[in-house]
Protein backbone atom coordinates (compact mmCIF):
# COMPACT_ATOMS: atom_id res chain seq x y z
CA UNK A 1 0.00 0.00 0.00
CA UNK A 2 2.27 2.52 0.51
CA UNK A 3 4.99 1.78 -2.01
CA UNK A 4 1.75 2.52 -4.26
CA UNK A 5 0.96 5.78 -2.33
CA UNK A 6 4.88 6.90 -3.17
CA UNK A 7 4.61 5.37 -7.05
CA UNK A 8 1.66 7.48 -7.50
CA UNK A 9 2.52 10.76 -6.58
CA UNK A 10 5.77 10.31 -8.37
CA UNK A 11 3.45 9.19 -11.58
CA UNK A 12 1.33 12.06 -11.18
CA UNK A 13 4.17 14.62 -10.86
CA UNK A 14 4.06 15.40 -15.42
CA UNK A 15 0.40 14.66 -15.06
CA UNK A 16 -0.62 17.51 -12.66
CA UNK A 17 -1.60 20.63 -15.11
CA UNK A 18 -2.16 22.96 -12.59
CA UNK A 19 -0.11 21.80 -10.65
CA UNK A 20 20.93 27.78 6.71
CA UNK A 21 20.67 29.36 8.41
CA UNK A 22 23.95 29.37 7.68
CA UNK A 23 25.50 32.84 6.04
CA UNK A 24 27.80 30.43 3.74
CA UNK A 25 24.93 28.75 2.40
CA UNK A 26 22.49 31.74 1.94
CA UNK A 27 25.33 33.81 0.19
CA UNK A 28 25.77 30.30 -2.65
CA UNK A 29 22.28 29.69 -2.96
CA UNK A 30 21.76 33.73 -4.06
CA UNK A 31 24.43 33.00 -6.48
CA UNK A 32 22.75 29.82 -7.64
CA UNK A 33 19.46 31.84 -7.55
CA UNK A 34 20.73 34.09 -9.76
CA UNK A 35 17.97 35.83 -12.24
CA UNK A 36 17.38 33.38 -14.67
CA UNK A 37 18.96 34.06 -18.36
CA UNK A 38 16.78 35.08 -21.23
CA UNK A 39 17.13 33.54 -24.72
CA UNK A 40 18.53 30.09 -25.60
CA UNK A 41 22.18 31.05 -25.86
CA UNK A 42 24.15 28.85 -22.99
CA UNK A 43 25.37 30.17 -20.14
CA UNK A 44 28.30 28.78 -17.79
CA UNK A 45 29.21 29.61 -14.32
CA UNK A 46 31.12 28.25 -11.79
CA UNK A 47 32.57 29.15 -8.00
CA UNK A 48 33.18 27.61 -4.73
CA UNK A 49 33.61 28.76 -0.89
CA UNK A 50 35.79 27.43 1.74
CA UNK A 51 34.59 27.83 5.66
CA UNK A 52 36.85 27.25 8.45
CA UNK A 53 35.23 27.02 11.96
CA UNK A 54 36.04 26.13 15.58
CA UNK A 55 33.51 24.53 18.08
CA UNK A 56 34.15 24.47 21.66
CA UNK A 57 31.92 22.44 24.05
CA UNK A 58 31.28 21.12 27.72
CA UNK A 59 28.64 19.14 29.95
CA UNK A 60 25.83 19.21 27.36
CA UNK A 61 23.11 17.01 29.36
CA UNK A 62 23.43 13.39 28.92
CA UNK A 63 22.73 10.67 31.05
CA UNK A 64 24.91 7.72 29.41
CA UNK A 65 28.22 9.61 30.71
CA UNK A 66 29.63 10.21 33.80
CA UNK A 67 28.20 12.74 35.88
CA UNK A 68 25.17 12.83 33.16
CA UNK A 69 27.22 15.32 31.47
CA UNK A 70 29.80 15.18 28.40
CA UNK A 71 33.59 16.01 28.65
CA UNK A 72 35.23 18.95 26.51
CA UNK A 73 35.30 19.10 23.19
CA UNK A 74 37.28 21.30 21.17
CA UNK A 75 37.84 20.90 17.22
CA UNK A 76 38.02 22.67 14.25
CA UNK A 77 36.23 21.90 11.29
CA UNK A 78 37.48 23.23 6.91
CA UNK A 79 34.58 22.90 4.51
CA UNK A 80 35.54 23.37 0.50
CA UNK A 81 32.93 23.53 -1.48
CA UNK A 82 33.38 23.74 -5.81
CA UNK A 83 29.99 24.43 -8.20
CA UNK A 84 29.44 25.00 -11.38
CA UNK A 85 26.20 25.23 -13.98
CA UNK A 86 25.39 25.70 -17.27
CA UNK A 87 21.98 27.10 -18.22
CA UNK A 88 19.44 28.93 -20.64
CA UNK A 89 16.04 30.38 -20.35
CA UNK A 90 14.63 26.48 -20.29
CA UNK A 91 16.94 24.99 -17.56
CA UNK A 92 19.66 24.78 -15.67
CA UNK A 93 22.30 21.91 -14.77
CA UNK A 94 23.90 22.36 -11.33
CA UNK A 95 26.75 20.46 -9.38
CA UNK A 96 28.57 20.78 -6.39
CA UNK A 97 31.90 18.68 -4.62
CA UNK A 98 31.93 19.33 -0.77
CA UNK A 99 34.98 17.89 1.43
CA UNK A 100 34.64 18.59 4.99
CA UNK A 101 37.36 17.33 7.54
CA UNK A 102 38.12 18.06 11.40
CA UNK A 103 41.33 18.95 13.42
CA UNK A 104 41.06 17.93 17.09
CA UNK A 105 42.62 19.78 20.26
CA UNK A 106 40.74 17.93 22.57
CA UNK A 107 38.01 15.15 22.39
CA UNK A 108 37.32 11.50 22.35
CA UNK A 109 36.99 11.24 19.07
CA UNK A 110 40.20 12.25 17.61
CA UNK A 111 40.44 10.03 14.59
CA UNK A 112 36.78 10.79 13.45
CA UNK A 113 36.81 13.04 10.47
CA UNK A 114 40.18 13.65 9.85
CA UNK A 115 42.08 15.05 6.61
CA UNK A 116 41.53 14.84 3.73
CA UNK A 117 37.82 13.57 4.36
CA UNK A 118 35.34 12.35 1.85
CA UNK A 119 34.45 14.34 -1.45
CA UNK A 120 31.24 13.85 -2.06
CA UNK A 121 28.67 15.64 -4.79
CA UNK A 122 26.02 17.30 -2.16
CA UNK A 123 24.59 18.70 -5.32
CA UNK A 124 23.48 17.22 -9.12
CA UNK A 125 20.45 18.28 -10.28
CA UNK A 126 18.75 19.98 -13.89
CA UNK A 127 15.47 22.44 -13.45
CA UNK A 128 13.43 22.17 -16.69
CA UNK A 129 11.16 25.41 -16.20
CA UNK A 130 7.90 26.19 -17.55
CA UNK A 131 6.86 22.99 -18.90
CA UNK A 132 3.61 21.23 -19.25
CA UNK A 133 1.31 24.57 -20.44
CA UNK A 134 4.05 26.72 -18.87
CA UNK A 135 2.76 25.89 -15.20
CA UNK A 136 5.07 23.61 -13.86
CA UNK A 137 8.77 23.64 -12.72
CA UNK A 138 10.66 20.50 -12.31
CA UNK A 139 13.76 19.96 -10.04
CA UNK A 140 15.26 16.25 -10.56
CA UNK A 141 18.50 14.90 -8.87
CA UNK A 142 20.33 16.21 -5.43
CA UNK A 143 19.29 18.99 -4.13
CA UNK A 144 18.03 20.90 -0.69
CA UNK A 145 14.68 20.88 0.13
CA UNK A 146 13.15 23.14 2.90
CA UNK A 147 9.71 24.39 3.34
CA UNK A 148 8.40 26.66 5.73
CA UNK A 149 10.52 27.87 8.62
CA UNK A 150 11.98 24.08 9.10
CA UNK A 151 10.04 22.71 11.55
CA UNK A 152 9.05 19.64 8.74
CA UNK A 153 11.40 19.71 6.41
CA UNK A 154 15.00 21.13 6.24
CA UNK A 155 18.25 18.69 6.40
CA UNK A 156 18.19 15.60 4.81
CA UNK A 157 21.04 14.37 5.87
CA UNK A 158 21.78 14.94 9.94
CA UNK A 159 24.00 12.81 11.24
CA UNK A 160 26.95 14.80 9.19
CA UNK A 161 26.45 17.94 10.60
CA UNK A 162 26.68 20.97 8.24
CA UNK A 163 28.98 19.43 5.61
CA UNK A 164 25.36 18.68 3.72
CA UNK A 165 21.97 19.55 3.64
CA UNK A 166 20.62 17.58 0.22
CA UNK A 167 18.08 14.94 -1.01
CA UNK A 168 17.60 12.70 -3.42
CA UNK A 169 14.65 13.17 -4.90
CA UNK A 170 12.16 14.90 -7.51
CA UNK A 171 10.50 18.51 -7.08
CA UNK A 172 7.55 19.77 -9.32
CA UNK A 173 6.40 23.55 -8.74
CA UNK A 174 3.15 23.42 -10.14
CA UNK A 175 2.29 27.39 -10.73
CA UNK A 176 -1.52 27.53 -10.47
CA UNK A 177 -1.71 31.15 -10.44
CA UNK A 178 0.40 33.84 -9.15
CA UNK A 179 -0.98 33.60 -5.60
CA UNK A 180 -1.35 29.56 -5.63
CA UNK A 181 1.38 27.03 -6.18
CA UNK A 182 1.42 23.25 -4.95
CA UNK A 183 4.97 21.57 -4.65
CA UNK A 184 4.76 17.93 -5.01
CA UNK A 185 7.74 15.88 -4.27
CA UNK A 186 9.38 12.03 -3.76
CA UNK A 187 12.72 11.48 -2.30
CA UNK A 188 15.11 8.57 -1.22
CA UNK A 189 17.89 8.95 1.54
CA UNK A 190 20.26 6.36 1.73
CA UNK A 191 22.55 6.33 4.99
CA UNK A 192 25.65 6.24 2.75
CA UNK A 193 27.28 8.88 1.16
CA UNK A 194 28.96 8.11 -2.20
CA UNK A 195 32.42 9.27 -3.38
CA UNK A 196 35.82 9.25 -2.63
CA UNK A 197 37.47 9.57 0.72
CA UNK A 198 41.06 8.82 2.67
CA UNK A 199 40.62 5.42 4.14
CA UNK A 200 41.59 6.69 7.66
CA UNK A 201 39.21 8.70 7.69
CA UNK A 202 36.53 7.18 9.87
CA UNK A 203 38.51 5.15 11.44
CA UNK A 204 36.43 1.83 11.19
CA UNK A 205 33.33 2.86 9.00
CA UNK A 206 33.50 2.97 5.54
CA UNK A 207 31.71 6.46 5.14
CA UNK A 208 30.49 9.25 7.27
CA UNK A 209 27.13 8.84 8.17
CA UNK A 210 24.23 11.16 6.92
CA UNK A 211 20.67 10.00 8.08
CA UNK A 212 20.74 7.78 11.02
CA UNK A 213 19.30 8.68 14.92
CA UNK A 214 21.45 7.03 17.29
CA UNK A 215 25.05 8.44 17.17
CA UNK A 216 26.75 4.86 15.62
CA UNK A 217 24.00 3.62 13.32
CA UNK A 218 24.31 3.69 9.77
CA UNK A 219 21.77 1.62 7.67
CA UNK A 220 18.58 3.96 8.13
CA UNK A 221 16.96 4.32 4.46
CA UNK A 222 14.43 6.79 4.52
CA UNK A 223 11.97 7.68 1.82
CA UNK A 224 8.78 9.48 1.53
CA UNK A 225 6.59 11.81 -0.62
CA UNK A 226 4.60 15.07 -0.06
CA UNK A 227 2.36 17.94 -1.01
CA UNK A 228 3.15 21.40 -0.52
CA UNK A 229 0.38 24.61 -0.80
CA UNK A 230 1.21 27.95 -0.55
CA UNK A 231 -1.59 30.72 -0.97
CA UNK A 232 -0.59 34.79 -0.80
CA UNK A 233 -3.98 35.91 -2.00
CA UNK A 234 -4.56 37.54 1.00
CA UNK A 235 -1.45 39.63 1.57
CA UNK A 236 -2.34 40.36 5.05
CA UNK A 237 -3.05 36.58 5.98
CA UNK A 238 -0.43 34.28 3.85
CA UNK A 239 -0.85 30.67 4.73
CA UNK A 240 0.53 27.05 3.68
CA UNK A 241 -0.99 23.79 3.85
CA UNK A 242 1.06 20.63 3.46
CA UNK A 243 0.66 17.00 3.76
CA UNK A 244 4.07 14.71 4.32
CA UNK A 245 4.53 10.86 4.17
CA UNK A 246 7.46 9.52 5.83
CA UNK A 247 9.13 5.73 6.04
CA UNK A 248 12.05 4.87 8.01
CA UNK A 249 13.79 1.38 7.80
CA UNK A 250 14.59 -1.12 10.31
CA UNK A 251 18.59 0.19 11.82
CA UNK A 252 21.32 -1.41 13.85
CA UNK A 253 22.96 -0.04 16.83
CA UNK A 254 26.38 -0.61 17.46
CA UNK A 255 26.02 -3.66 19.93
CA UNK A 256 23.65 -5.06 17.32
CA UNK A 257 20.73 -4.18 18.95
CA UNK A 258 17.59 -3.94 16.57
CA UNK A 259 15.73 -0.88 16.19
CA UNK A 260 12.30 -0.64 14.23
CA UNK A 261 11.50 1.15 11.35
CA UNK A 262 8.25 3.21 11.19
CA UNK A 263 5.93 5.02 8.82
CA UNK A 264 3.78 7.95 9.41
CA UNK A 265 1.53 10.56 8.13
CA UNK A 266 1.95 14.19 8.69
CA UNK A 267 -0.57 16.75 8.36
CA UNK A 268 -0.14 20.42 9.22
CA UNK A 269 -0.76 23.89 8.59
CA UNK A 270 0.79 27.46 8.44
CA UNK A 271 -0.46 31.34 9.11
CA UNK A 272 1.47 34.33 8.87
CA UNK A 273 -0.51 37.27 9.76
CA UNK A 274 0.81 40.24 9.13
CA UNK A 275 -1.40 42.87 11.86
CA UNK A 276 -0.05 46.23 10.87
CA UNK A 277 3.34 47.44 9.43
CA UNK A 278 5.26 47.09 12.25
CA UNK A 279 2.98 43.87 14.20
CA UNK A 280 3.09 40.24 12.85
CA UNK A 281 2.22 37.01 14.19
CA UNK A 282 3.22 33.30 12.93
CA UNK A 283 1.15 29.95 13.81
CA UNK A 284 1.97 26.36 12.77
CA UNK A 285 0.11 23.12 13.57
CA UNK A 286 0.76 19.60 13.03
CA UNK A 287 -0.32 16.35 14.00
CA UNK A 288 0.99 13.06 12.95
CA UNK A 289 -0.45 9.18 13.05
CA UNK A 290 1.32 5.96 11.75
CA UNK A 291 2.93 2.38 12.74
CA UNK A 292 6.08 0.93 14.20
CA UNK A 293 6.97 -1.92 11.42
CA UNK A 294 5.96 -4.15 14.47
CA UNK A 295 2.51 -3.12 14.44
CA UNK A 296 2.50 -0.74 17.21
CA UNK A 297 1.12 2.83 16.52
CA UNK A 298 2.74 5.92 16.11
CA UNK A 299 1.85 9.93 16.37
CA UNK A 300 2.92 12.94 17.60
CA UNK A 301 1.93 16.57 17.50
CA UNK A 302 3.65 19.73 16.87
CA UNK A 303 2.28 23.81 17.53
CA UNK A 304 3.88 27.25 17.18
CA UNK A 305 2.73 30.42 17.94
CA UNK A 306 5.14 33.58 17.74
CA UNK A 307 4.35 37.58 18.03
CA UNK A 308 6.98 39.93 16.30
CA UNK A 309 7.18 43.59 16.58
CA UNK A 310 9.70 45.25 14.04
CA UNK A 311 9.61 49.22 15.00
CA UNK A 312 9.29 51.47 11.61
CA UNK A 313 12.12 53.87 12.73
CA UNK A 314 14.43 56.07 10.44
CA UNK A 315 17.45 55.09 12.22
CA UNK A 316 19.72 52.18 11.45
CA UNK A 317 20.00 49.08 12.34
CA UNK A 318 16.13 47.77 11.96
CA UNK A 319 15.63 46.00 15.30
CA UNK A 320 12.55 43.53 16.16
CA UNK A 321 11.45 41.69 19.14
CA UNK A 322 9.58 38.09 18.89
CA UNK A 323 8.23 36.22 22.03
CA UNK A 324 7.20 32.88 20.70
CA UNK A 325 5.95 29.36 22.56
CA UNK A 326 7.19 25.58 20.86
CA UNK A 327 5.05 22.27 21.68
CA UNK A 328 6.76 19.11 20.70
CA UNK A 329 4.47 16.33 22.53
CA UNK A 330 5.94 13.59 24.40
CA UNK A 331 5.51 9.77 25.85
CA UNK A 332 6.49 8.82 29.07
CA UNK A 333 5.23 5.72 27.82
CA UNK A 334 6.94 5.06 24.39
CA UNK A 335 9.23 2.23 24.85
CA UNK A 336 12.59 1.82 23.66
CA UNK A 337 11.93 1.13 19.97
CA UNK A 338 13.51 -1.99 19.70
CA UNK A 339 12.05 -4.94 17.58
CA UNK A 340 9.47 -6.53 19.26
CA UNK A 341 8.20 -3.79 21.48
CA UNK A 342 4.88 -3.30 20.78
CA UNK A 343 4.51 0.18 23.13
CA UNK A 344 2.65 2.89 21.10
CA UNK A 345 4.74 6.51 20.60
CA UNK A 346 2.61 9.39 20.80
CA UNK A 347 6.25 11.69 21.11
CA UNK A 348 6.57 14.42 17.78
CA UNK A 349 8.59 12.48 14.96
CA UNK A 350 10.92 15.42 13.61
CA UNK A 351 11.10 13.78 10.21
CA UNK A 352 13.40 15.57 8.38
CA UNK A 353 14.03 18.50 10.70
CA UNK A 354 16.35 17.04 12.56
CA UNK A 355 18.70 19.91 12.84
CA UNK A 356 18.49 23.37 14.68
CA UNK A 357 15.53 24.92 13.01
CA UNK A 358 14.75 26.65 16.01
CA UNK A 359 17.08 26.82 18.49
CA UNK A 360 20.10 25.45 19.35
CA UNK A 361 23.82 24.03 17.81
CA UNK A 362 24.97 22.21 21.12
CA UNK A 363 23.17 18.80 20.09
CA UNK A 364 22.28 19.03 23.79
CA UNK A 365 19.53 16.18 23.83
CA UNK A 366 21.40 13.24 21.69
CA UNK A 367 21.97 11.32 24.61
CA UNK A 368 18.09 11.72 25.21
CA UNK A 369 16.31 10.59 21.53
CA UNK A 370 18.76 10.70 19.05
CA UNK A 371 21.06 13.11 16.90
CA UNK A 372 19.08 16.21 17.09
CA UNK A 373 15.50 14.38 17.04
CA UNK A 374 13.79 16.92 18.75
CA UNK A 375 10.78 15.99 20.61
CA UNK A 376 8.56 16.15 24.43
CA UNK A 377 9.49 20.24 25.04
CA UNK A 378 7.37 23.13 25.74
CA UNK A 379 10.04 25.79 25.18
CA UNK A 380 8.53 29.34 25.55
CA UNK A 381 11.52 32.03 24.69
CA UNK A 382 12.15 35.77 24.13
CA UNK A 383 14.58 36.81 21.27
CA UNK A 384 15.49 40.47 20.01
CA UNK A 385 17.76 41.21 17.37
CA UNK A 386 18.92 44.01 15.10
CA UNK A 387 19.97 44.06 11.26
CA UNK A 388 22.22 46.83 9.16
CA UNK A 389 22.09 47.42 6.11
CA UNK A 390 25.66 46.68 5.31
CA UNK A 391 25.01 43.30 6.38
CA UNK A 392 25.59 42.91 10.31
CA UNK A 393 23.53 41.28 12.42
CA UNK A 394 23.08 40.18 15.95
CA UNK A 395 20.22 38.68 17.91
CA UNK A 396 20.02 37.29 21.75
CA UNK A 397 17.09 34.54 23.02
CA UNK A 398 16.35 33.35 26.19
CA UNK A 399 13.39 30.91 27.66
CA UNK A 400 12.94 28.32 30.22
CA UNK A 401 13.30 24.68 28.43
CA UNK A 402 10.80 21.58 29.81
CA UNK A 403 9.65 18.43 28.66
CA UNK A 404 5.90 17.78 27.53
CA UNK A 405 6.11 14.60 30.02
CA UNK A 406 7.96 13.18 32.43
CA UNK A 407 9.44 10.35 30.68
CA UNK A 408 13.18 10.02 32.28
CA UNK A 409 14.81 9.92 29.31
CA UNK A 410 16.91 12.77 31.03
CA UNK A 411 17.50 10.64 33.94
CA UNK A 412 16.01 13.47 36.99
CA UNK A 413 12.96 13.31 38.34
CA UNK A 414 11.60 16.79 37.44
CA UNK A 415 10.31 18.28 33.80
CA UNK A 416 12.70 21.64 33.58
CA UNK A 417 15.54 20.98 31.23
CA UNK A 418 16.60 24.66 32.43
CA UNK A 419 17.16 28.14 31.34
CA UNK A 420 18.31 27.81 27.89
CA UNK A 421 20.30 31.23 25.84
CA UNK A 422 22.07 32.26 23.02
CA UNK A 423 23.56 35.04 21.35
CA UNK A 424 24.69 35.05 17.96
CA UNK A 425 26.63 37.59 15.82
CA UNK A 426 26.61 37.57 12.44
CA UNK A 427 29.61 39.92 10.38
CA UNK A 428 31.10 40.61 7.10
CA UNK A 429 34.57 41.84 6.81
CA UNK A 430 35.70 42.24 3.16
CA UNK A 431 33.34 42.67 -0.01
CA UNK A 432 34.40 42.36 -3.61
CA UNK A 433 38.26 41.11 -3.13
CA UNK A 434 39.20 39.49 -6.03
CA UNK A 435 35.64 40.65 -7.93
CA UNK A 436 32.56 41.76 -7.51
CA UNK A 437 30.91 38.46 -5.51
CA UNK A 438 34.10 37.15 -3.98
CA UNK A 439 33.41 37.61 -0.12
CA UNK A 440 35.14 37.34 3.76
CA UNK A 441 32.42 37.29 6.26
CA UNK A 442 31.97 34.87 9.36
CA UNK A 443 29.96 34.62 12.91
CA UNK A 444 30.48 33.88 16.34
CA UNK A 445 27.27 32.26 18.66
CA UNK A 446 27.41 31.52 22.28
CA UNK A 447 25.26 28.84 23.75
CA UNK A 448 24.22 28.00 27.25
CA UNK A 449 22.26 25.95 29.47
CA UNK A 450 21.76 26.17 33.18
CA UNK A 451 20.16 23.04 33.87
CA UNK A 452 17.30 22.00 35.57
CA UNK A 453 15.37 18.87 37.25
CA UNK A 454 14.80 17.09 34.05
CA UNK A 455 18.34 15.92 33.72
CA UNK A 456 20.92 14.63 36.12
CA UNK A 457 23.45 17.03 35.49
CA UNK A 458 24.17 19.77 37.33
CA UNK A 459 26.79 21.82 35.82
CA UNK A 460 26.47 24.71 32.88
CA UNK A 461 26.38 23.42 29.57
CA UNK A 462 28.03 25.41 27.10
CA UNK A 463 28.82 25.85 23.23
CA UNK A 464 30.89 28.47 21.38
CA UNK A 465 32.11 28.76 17.66
CA UNK A 466 33.45 31.15 15.75
CA UNK A 467 33.61 30.68 11.47
CA UNK A 468 35.26 32.51 8.97
CA UNK A 469 34.16 31.66 5.00
CA UNK A 470 35.04 33.00 1.70
CA UNK A 471 32.77 32.56 -1.42
CA UNK A 472 33.95 33.28 -4.74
Amino acid sequence: MNTYVFAGLLAALPCCVFAQYNMGDILVKAQRNAPIPEGDELQWDAGGDFRVRQEIMQNLPDKSKKGGMTDMSNYFRMRARAWGKVENEDFTLYGRLVDEFREYIRSSYRNYGKTPGEVIPDNLYLDLRNILWDRVDLRIGRQELMYGAGRIFMEGTPMDGSRSFYSDAVKAVIKIDEENTLDVFGLYNSPYSFGWRDPDAYGPYDTLALNGIEPWSRDMAEWGTGLYYRNTMCKEIPFEVYYVYADKSNYELVNGTRMQGRWLNTVGARVMPQLTEEWSMEFEGAGQYGQRYGGAEVGGLMGYAGLTYAPKLDIKPKTYATLSTLYLSGDKDRGTGREGDDEADRSWDPLWSRYTYFLSEMYAYEGFYGICYWSNMFYPNLEVGAKWPNKHAVFASVGPMMAAVQDGAGGGDGMFHGVFERFRYDFPLWNNIFGTRTRLFGHATLEVLQPGDYTIADKTAYFARWEVSIAF
